[in-house]
């Protein structure tokens, strides 16, 4: 009676934490969007520059927000600013996101930018082949090669993934056998040495991927790529899957251990410099707190388990604020996207002015 009390407890305070941080998200949304008028309403207004400078927009914190660093034309670099806030203490020692592209492969960066982006954290860029985690699309080619054909279309290769990802969307949530999701099984199988070193990757304290862009010119910061948003939900099905699975066998604590990497890299993922990869990271901690739940009805677990396994969340980090991204990485791309435009902008508001003056006066 008492471990069903403690994992109703469990239970309940995952509950609690999903409605706050939704209510959390809500209202930061909200505030967003008063920042947003607020910024277009200002960065028009007549600046009050730090020191003056010729140009439509002047920067100063009035303006700008940020003065530095500027680039050649005088434009403030937004990108430059952002990556260099959120590398502020980040080492290859304490990087996950090092170990984490190590077992990925160079393959989800764009080429154009590849070797921008790990020199950025440090590390060589990897060899294009390697023994890399393999995307459920690619391992479904894989298997259909494995067959002996002698060509594989891109329409087989899609049902076979969707196959496999139909597969997954159940085997994360609840305990199956292998002889159930059979495809499940044999990509686990596959990715099983660069899932431990992904694993490994989470213990890490922080996450920074920088933000690369190709061309170094104002209003590209809302098109730098977010590879970690994209291959991230594939890390966290995989461990989820695993932990699923593992359930079923009955190897409970190896089966907390995969839920733990998976909560850790949820949090990891939140670390990133948008909102984009704050609700990434939410999802994967909604689906880290769902397999969890499987966990407590399935397994028999004893109360100095659920107690163990409560002292392991305790200790997790706490969950990045979605208030931080707003008020950093939107704003600042926000900012970079009006900066760029406003030159633009202003000529059609002289161009409607004009042709007012001439309709209303004949001029």
């Amino acid at each position: 009676m008492a471990g069903l009390t403690k994992s109703r407890g469990f239970a309940m305070s995952t509950r609690i934490l999903v409605w706050r941080n939704a209510a959390v998200a809500v209202v930061a949304g909200c505030l967003f969007l008063v920042a947003l008028i607020g910024a277009w309403a200002v960065i028009f207004s007549p600046p009050v520059a730090d020191s003056p400078s010729p140009g439509l927009v002047t920067p100063s914190r009035r303006t700008t927000y940020i003065t530095e660093p500027l680039r050649a034309d005088g434009s403030v670099d937004y990108l430059a600013a952002l990556n260099e806030r959120c590398s502020k203490g980040v080492t290859p020692d304490n990087n996950a996101s090092v170990l984490i592209w190590q077992a990925l492969g160079p393959a989800p960066q764009a080429k154009a930018t590849r070797s921008a982006f790990f020199k950025a954290i440090g590390i060589p860029t990897p060899p294009e082949n390697g023994d890399y985690f393999i995307p459920t699309a690619q391992f479904a080619r894989q298997q259909l090669e494995a067959e002996g054909r002698d060509s594989v279309s891109i329409e087989e290769q899609s049902r076979q993934a969707e196959e496999i990802d139909d597969q997954l969307y159940t085997a994360t949530s609840r305990a199956w056998a292998a002889e159930e999701f059979p495809l499940v099984a044999a990509w686990l199988q596959a990715n099983e040495k660069p899932m431990e070193l992904l694993i490994e990757g989470t213990r890490r304290s922080r996450r920074f991927d920088p933000l690369i862009v190709l061309h170094d010119v104002p209003g590209q910061l809302i098109a730098a790529d977010l590879p970690m948003a994209t291959e991230s939900r594939s890390i966290a099905r995989a461990l989820a899957a695993r932990a699923m699975l593992r359930l079923k066998e009955g190897q409970i604590d190896e089966a907390w251990q995969d839920l733990l990497a998976v909560h850790r890299l949820a949090h990891l993922v939140a670390q990133g410099e948008t909102v984009v990869e704050w609700f990434v990271g939410y999802g994967i901690k909604m689906e880290a707190c769902t397999a969890q739940r499987a966990i407590l009805q399935d397994a028999d677990l004893s109360p100095k388990q659920i107690e163990s396994m409560r002292d392991d969340l305790d200790k997790l980090p706490q969950f990045p604020g979605i208030v931080d991204k707003r008020n950093l990485g939107d704003r600042f791309t926000c900012l970079d996207s009006v900066y760029n435009l406003a030159p633009e902008i202003s000529g059609r508001m002289a161009e409607r002015v004009n042709d007012f003056e001439t309709l209303t006066f004949g001029i």
